[in-house]
């Protein structure tokens, strides 16, 4: 179990000081008047109050600001790292921290941030580097800094400089139960239980209800065998937080050794109560329930574990012995057959499929299976050696310890406790459940939907200056990736406009822009098919004129959006691709190529044909363009985001993190459940 990491904390000021600060904001606004320079104390202020209230994200939209006004100062950077830092961008948060560090080198609150974002991506090295900083050359000898270096010199498995460390810690702080802890964990390390065991009893006289200590000391209890002492030690340790799944785990181990397995299978439901989706809790459960005959529950388990962790060959073999006795012969078999084919020399594994084989009937392979079984016990006896279950030399996870047998209980010796949040965009955005989809293609549309991002689309695209020239008009038109639904309202005014234009083409068909524009008015009414006939009719005519180039391009980019809509209606109406669907997505790339050709400097052209790319699993291509559209704009939220799943898919995990702590950071904020995603 790792112990808790001291971290930095927000400065909070009064009621009356947040009140006076918003007001100051509305008299006077971001800027002033006389100079048109941004006030940045005002901003850094206003962005520390969102960090009070848990508005992460927003804050670091304000921090943004600071940053483009005077990127001299570190303070932004520094406040930017912590936004990022409770968001979970921790690559994010070391990046803004040395930025800040290169600005001011003298800033110990920076490098204590920053070392807790090394920690929380397991470089103790760099953290302990930092902390060290901070003591020579700093001076900063606080208790904190004390303490996260020795838990970074233990990590590194540098136990002895951690036990110099921890003496002199306990000589400051001879009533901080902590540090007995620490060197405790250390002694456990070492694998020296008796230390560990009276370092915690000395911590325990400090500090009688620290549930680390308690719960440290139940878990060498039952690491060295004395269940009954470790159970009533987890009993206190559940008084005081009776919510951690780890703890009835562990109580359960410690029943099961008493053979109390009537309150051994009661802790592991309510272990799973808690958290169902608990690996360890949901194998030991199966484990308890083949020993007392619960086969159907154990199976239930089991597939629960291979559902999750599918490589879990003991798993597997557990669930071949169950369907064995449970008389489904062939599950038995195929699971049996997997394991075979993974340790070829597995005897018991031939003895069991050999049986299966003979109860459905299949002789011929029953006694191939018998035959293999002989010359394996042959060629042990020949070779002096004693017959081995494969199953003991495997991990059931790469992470996790080894085993003895696949039928042995296991200890949770980890620690999680994950904070619940209500609100999308309030407090731990990272936590909200995302999809792992690409953000969508950008559109034009009369009604954007509400969204907090800036710069995300050039401001200066000329086809849509140029369309917005011409009449009748409903609103002002504008890119968005995200459209909104229509009001009533909106619906009658769309119908309006629409048949106004339909009016202006029966006195002049022969004019493209009113079929342009009356395509955008069936688009925004999802009439597709009709959208794209006119649409047709508008390119086939062409225009002429100062802004005919503009026009073109505004038509291949509607007809690209269009025949994108008509593919992802398609899909949703047949379930599966066919050559017509892929047809219209090599169309539609083929539109904006076109129109590419014409305005080679516009991002969102590249944008939206690297989006159509990643549909048709061209990868490379999609990279390509997503890099060509953040060259002309580095302000493209989605290409960030888009580009950092491909590269998630890719296998190319930093660059992925990098670029979703970009997205993030320009106001996308569910970039953030993503970097906790792919960290998993």
């Amino acid at each position: 179990m790792m112990p808790i990491i001291h971290h930095i904390g927000v400065v909070r000021m009064s009621r009356v000081a947040r009140v006076v600060v918003l007001l100051l904001c509305l008299l006077f606004g971001w800027k002033s008047e006389a100079y048109g320079q941004l006030n940045t104390d005002v901003v850094l202020t206003i962005g520390r109050n969102a960090m009070y209230y848990e508005d992460y994200a927003l804050s670091i939209q304000y921090f943004n600001q600071v940053v483009q006004s005077k990127p001299h100062l570190y303070s932004p950077y520094y406040f930017r790292a912590i936004a990022k830092y409770y968001l979970g961008d921790y690559v994010g948060a070391i990046e803004d921290c040395s930025k800040a560090l290169e600005r001011d080198p003298y800033i110990a609150d920076v490098y204590k941030l920053r070392a807790i974002n090394y920690i929380r991506t397991d470089d103790y090295a760099s953290a302990t580097a930092d902390y060290y900083t901070l003591l020579h050359q700093l001076n900063d000898k606080t208790h904190d800094v004390w303490y996260n270096l020795v838990l970074c010199e233990s990590q590194l498995k540098h136990h002895d400089k951690a036990d110099l460390l921890l003496d002199t810690m306990i000589t400051r702080w001879p009533d901080e139960a902590r540090g007995y802890l620490l060197k405790a964990q250390v002694a456990m390390a070492k694998t020296d239980t008796v230390s560990a065991d009276s370092l915690l009893h000395k911590a325990l006289a400090v500090d009688s209800v620290d549930v680390d200590v308690l719960s440290n000391l139940a878990l060498v209890s039952l690491m060295q065998g004395k269940s009954k002492e470790s159970e009533a030690w987890y009993d206190r340790v559940l008084a005081l937080r009776p919510r951690q799944t780890s703890f009835y785990v562990n109580r359960a181990l410690a029943r099961y050794q008493q053979d109390n397995l009537r309150g051994a299978m009661a802790d592991y439901n309510a272990a799973l109560e808690i958290t169902p989706d608990n690996y360890l809790a949901h194998y030991n459960r199966a484990l308890l329930s083949m020993q007392v005959g619960e086969n159907n529950l154990a199976i239930r388990d089991f597939d629960f574990v291979l559902q999750h962790h599918p490589s879990d060959r003991r798993a597997l073999y557990n669930r071949a012995i169950l369907a064995q006795q449970t008389g489904d012969y062939e599950r038995a078999i195929k699971d049996y057959t997997t394991i075979i084919e993974e340790f070829p020399r597995f005897a018991s594994a031939y003895m069991n499929r050999a049986y299966c084989y003979r109860q459905v009937g299949n002789r011929r392979l029953s006694e191939a299976d018998d035959r293999k079984v002989m010359d394996l016990q042959l060629d042990y006896a020949y070779r002096h050696e004693e017959a081995i279950n494969p199953l003991d030399t495997i991990s059931r996870q790469h992470d996790e310890k080894d085993i003895e047998d696949y039928d042995k209980l296991l200890a949770d010796e980890t620690e999680s406790v994950v904070p619940n949040y209500t609100s999308d965009y309030r407090g731990l955005v990272q936590n909200k459940q995302v999809s792992t989809d690409c953000q969508p293609l950008f559109g034009l549309t009369f009604f954007r939907a509400e969204n907090e991002l800036v710069g995300s689309v050039d401001n200066q695209t000329l086809f849509v200056e140029s369309l917005n020239k011409i009449q009748p008009l409903i609103g002002k038109l504008c890119l968005a990736a995200r459209e909104t639904s229509l009001t009533d309202e909106q619906c009658i005014d769309v119908a309006r406009y629409r048949q106004d234009v339909v009016r202006s083409i029966q006195q002049n068909n022969n004019d493209p822009t009113l079929h342009l524009l009356y395509s955008l008015y069936l688009s925004t009414e999802r009439d597709y098919e009709h959208a794209l006939s006119e649409i047709n009719i508008a390119i086939t005519q062409g225009w002429a004129g100062a802004d005919s180039s503009d026009f073109k391009v505004a038509a291949l980019f509607l007809r690209a959006g269009i025949k994108t809509k008509l593919v992802e209606l398609r899909e949703v109406a047949n379930t599966v691709k066919n050559d017509h669907q892929v047809y219209q997505y090599v169309s539609a790339i083929s539109d904006l190529s076109a129109a590419i050709e014409i305005q080679e400097d516009c991002a969102v052209l590249y944008y939206n044909r690297a989006a159509l790319y990643a549909y048709s699993q061209n990868i490379s291509n999609a990279i390509d363009d997503y890099c060509r559209a953040l060259e002309l704009n580095p302000r493209m939220a989605e290409a960030y985001y888009n580009r950092g799943i491909l590269y998630a898919q890719s296998n190319q995990k930093s660059k992925a993190i990098a670029d979703l702590s970009r997205a993030g950071e320009l106001g996308l904020y569910t970039a953030y459940s993503l970097i906790k995603h792919y960290r998993k």
